[in-house]
């Protein structure tokens, strides 16, 4: 995500924060590791809150660990298509 210019682009970012980080507990304590929960949380918050899609490496982890992230309540209808 480019750097935010305006007021309405900072407040998304900050959104994107607050909700990823509240995710990416949900996936840790589900059993995704760190780094692959972190990218996964990153990717579903901006889904979310941007309406951006996950790219590259973002979905191959999603599919990898697509029971799991189901199982934390964080699948979405159409977050894998493009």
């Amino acid at each position: 995500m480019p750097i935010p210019q305006t007021l309405d682009q900072c407040k998304q970012v900050l959104q994107i924060k607050r909700v990823g980080s509240n995710y990416l507990q949900q996936l840790i304590n589900i059993g995704i590791p760190s780094e692959a929960a972190r990218m996964i949380a990153v990717a579903i918050a901006k889904y979310d809150v941007a309406q951006c899609h996950p790219e590259g490496t973002q979905r191959q982890l999603i599919s990898h660990y697509s029971a799991l992230v189901c199982r934390a309540n964080l699948w979405r209808p159409g977050l894998l298509s493009a």
